[in-house]
């Protein structure tokens, strides 16, 4: 499980999941989500391959490991079905697109929902969330 006092333990579990991946070591099943989520992104290999970019300070919208994070985020929602009704949502998107482009839309969707919500009232962040959601269903 993976419980992070910050970013830096974050970082460093997807840095020692990729080096585990690497080595072909046994992973745990949280490792092998994430290096699952690394594989689609062969672009952040190398950064992952390096352990001086635990430490690096990422431009949010460059960063890797937060990208890698909203994946996780995104898998887990589904997986519990959280917010009601995103599994659902998840897998109207999968059938018109790639799983890997369905959960970028999606990431996408969480990515406006928060930066537009406020975030003390959980019950709107949800409901615009799934609003967000639906309408990439019926628009492409």
């Amino acid at each position: 499980m993976l419980n992070p006092q910050n970013p830096q333990q974050v970082r460093s579990y997807f840095y020692n999941s990729w080096q585990k991946h690497q080595k072909k070591e046994l992973l745990t099943d949280l490792e092998k989500l994430i290096c699952d989520c690394i594989i689609l992104h062969p672009e952040y290999h190398s950064i992952l391959s390096n352990a001086e970019s635990v430490n690096k300070n990422y431009e949010l919208k460059d960063n890797p490991f937060f990208h890698l994070s909203m994946h996780l985020t995104i898998l887990e929602q589904v997986n519990i079905n959280q917010p009601i009704g995103i599994a659902n949502i998840f897998h109207s998107l999968s059938n018109k697109y790639s799983r890997h482009d369905a959960i970028h839309l999606m990431i996408n969707c969480l990515q406006i929902t928060l930066a537009n919500t406020n975030p003390d009232n959980i019950k709107d962040v949800e409901k615009n969330y799934l609003s967000k959601l639906n309408e990439i269903i019926h628009v492409n």
